[in-house]
């Protein structure tokens, strides 16, 4: 559980960002597995 928190913390991090610099248009259905 621990590295799963790790690994969904550390993407989350970026990828809160990346998707608000990225194009959400291409990132919609990503952006559900992201939310996750």
């Amino acid at each position: 559980m621990d590295v799963m928190k790790r690994a969904q913390l550390k993407k989350a991090r970026p990828a809160r960002t990346t998707v608000r610099n990225e194009v959400p248009d291409m990132r919609t259905p990503s952006g559900r597995l992201l939310r996750f």
